[in-house]
């Protein structure tokens, strides 16, 4: 794990002192954890993970993307994939067409799709 800790400094281009500062941690103890004489603590994972959007399998194992992916675009690819998958051509179609708007004609389209889910 203090690998990833040194790699994740090093990608986020930070000091161990700017990186302590963030984390509210001295920069010999970034130190010690990168070279190994200390260990993360829980409260450490959680921290790290939450200041850099750190995936937190990614952290303790080494598995999956460094990085977390904000909800809103698991979502999206979940519905996409959904679409995609699926024999709704007018789905298919509402998407190719929305996505070569102009974006003022996105807007339009945007604020009409907010006042129908406001009615449900």
């Amino acid at each position: 794990m203090e690998n990833r800790v040194k790699h994740l400094r090093k990608v986020l281009n930070l000091s161990q002192k700017d990186f302590g500062d963030v984390l509210g941690l001295r920069p010999n103890t970034i130190s010690s954890i990168e070279t190994g004489k200390n260990t993360l603590t829980e409260q450490n994972i959680k921290m790290i993970c939450g200041a850099f959007q750190i995936n937190e399998n990614w952290l303790r194992n080494g598995t999956g993307e460094m990085y977390r992916k904000p909800p809103e675009i698991d979502e999206l690819t979940r519905v996409v994939n959904e679409i995609v998958k699926s024999e709704d051509v007018f789905a298919k179609r509402f998407l190719i067409a929305y996505w070569n708007l102009s974006k003022e004609n996105r807007t339009v389209i945007s604020d009409f799709i907010d006042k129908l889910a406001n009615n449900k």
